[in-house]
């Protein structure tokens, strides 16, 4: 074979320098209690990351039997499963991503509940260590007649910091705290956690636990993926290349083109109403949505939600449109898989091309399964969205 131009006549093609594919070699790093657990005992770990639930992760790992540990002189003992360093409830902080710039992203912040190993007949023992995330800890608070569970002219925000400060949280600097004040909030019967993500989910906001200089910190406020209200394209995926599969499906079988929230004002003696119509969606894609298909077709349909406990029209309207936006976004759905990106996480947005007019477009992330092992790293991802593409 004849030398590059330019090059020495003895170079042959086997001497040239390769592309630097290292780089793009997937990795990962897992920290339990802040010490790094040896990758080449990962046999496979998959992070579950879901809207509006807690996250969590499952992880296999080699267990084998050793005589001798570390040349130390330690006892014989099973390499993972006898040590109290990897142990339920003990933090834990995944990282995953590739060698090339930007590197390993945050993925996973949380706490083992379960470990469970296996000593087969033939072949090398393995543990199973599953954990949830750490906000999994306010899931086991409920709050009892010395805790405070109702409170006046505050924001949420502000009642967010109140809740963490129950569980020696802090929440990070970009958290909101800002907004209008309620002027009454309770939080009846409901875990601390229910509670939160109930504050959470009535201003469209996240409720997650993030590492603030290599600290857990809880992070309330808008999407991270957003610019305040406002969605923002953040991964292009197109079949056949980052996208390896994808199955969309239309349905108008729940569609309604309006939701009306009732309440009561006992103060003021006054009925609170508000009703969501399609004009209040901020809704991606240049066709229709389900609930305009449906007034084309068939005219309004209406579903009525009563004996909601809203304190103002402004609160009823957000939960109005709230409800509605739930129902729109069941229109068009999808479960597809791609090449592994730790950028793709519930209320991500991605950029579907290749599809085809009526399904390329984007999409919102509603549940993400983060999968590293022997064939590589891939994301499975579920989506919605509440119009068609053409």
């Amino acid at each position: 074979m004849s030398a590059e131009p330019g090059a020495s006549p003895s170079a042959s093609t086997s001497e040239r320098p390769l592309p630097d594919v290292e780089r793009y070699a997937p990795g990962i790093a897992i920290r339990v209690e802040q010490q790094l657990l040896p990758l080449e005992d990962v046999i496979e770990l998959r992070v579950t990351l879901q809207r509006d639930e807690l996250g969590g992760f499952s992880m296999t790992i080699a267990n084998p039997w050793e005589l001798e540990r570390d040349g130390k002189g330690k006892p014989a003992s099973f390499r993972h499963s006898d040590l109290r360093e990897l142990d339920v409830l003990k933090a834990v902080e995944i990282e995953m991503g590739y060698a090339a710039p930007p590197g390993l992203r945050p993925m996973f912040v949380g706490e083992i509940i379960t470990l469970a190993p296996s000593f087969p007949s033939s072949g090398m023992p393995t543990l199973q260590v599953t954990g949830v995330d750490l906000l999994n800890r306010l899931r086991r608070a409920t709050p009892g007649a010395d805790t405070r569970k109702s409170w006046e002219d505050l924001t949420d925000g502000e009642i967010a910091q109140l809740i963490a400060d129950r569980h020696g949280l802090r929440l990070t600097a970009d958290s909101v705290l800002g907004g209008s004040k309620n002027k009454f909030t309770t939080q009846r019967d409901q875990d601390d956690l229910t509670f939160l993500l109930w504050l959470a989910k009535r201003n469209d906001f996240e409720a997650v636990i993030v590492l603030e200089g290599r600290t857990p910190a809880l992070y309330f406020g808008w999407p991270r993926d957003r610019r305040g209200a406002t969605a923002t394209v953040e991964r292009v995926l197109t079949w056949g290349e980052s996208l390896i599969s994808f199955t969309p499906r239309l349905t108008v079988g729940r569609q309604v083109s309006q939701v009306t929230v009732r309440g009561w004002d006992s103060r003021k003696k006054e009925k609170i109403e508000y009703t969501a119509k399609i004009a209040d969606l901020k809704a991606p894609g240049r066709g229709k949505s389900g609930a305009e298909l449906l007034e084309d077709k068939q005219g309004t349909k209406t579903a009525r939600v009563v004996d909601r406990a809203v304190q103002s029209v402004a609160e009823a309207k957000a939960l109005a449109i709230q409800l509605l936006a739930d129902t729109a976004n069941q229109f068009l759905t999808g479960a597809g898989e791609a090449m592994g990106d730790p950028e793709i996480r519930p209320e991500t947005i991605v950029d579907l091309r290749g599809l085809g007019k009526r399904y390329d477009g984007p999409y919102k992330v509603i549940k993400a399964d983060h999968m590293f092992g022997a064939s590589g790293y891939t994301t499975s991802f579920e989506v919605e969205r509440m119009r068609e593409g053409a």
